[in-house]
């Protein structure tokens, strides 16, 4: 499982590519929606299981209970939870490729 946030705005261009990215990477690739903000959680799976709505909801409700969270984990994650099934048409994939030894680490 990998877990990115990222913005979705003006402010990062690179959003669609980035949506992208994570649909090539991954399987399965489900969005949350971050009340009141332009972030986005993206959580990629790399086996062909798929997150449904009802299994999220049932492991939120476990979660708040085992640790006696202060908040409704389960009514965010029914809200919020959008599963990205369609690959994105815009936005290119992302890679390191070309960045040779202007890349973003010195080699050593």
């Amino acid at each position: 499982v990998v877990v990115g946030n990222v913005w979705e705005s003006a402010a990062n261009p690179l959003y669609d590519a980035m949506v992208r990215t994570y649909q090539v990477s991954f399987h399965g690739l489900s969005l949350f929606e971050v009340p009141s903000s332009t972030n986005r959680i993206l959580v990629g799976l790399e086996g062909p299981l798929r997150l449904t709505r009802e299994a999220l909801v049932a492991q939120a409700r476990r979660v708040e209970q085992e640790r006696g969270l202060p908040f409704r984990l389960s009514s965010l994650v029914a809200q919020r939870y959008r599963p990205l099934t369609r690959r994105l048409g815009r936005g290119r994939v992302l890679t390191d490729a070309g960045l040779g030894h202007e890349g973003l680490y010195d080699d050593e």
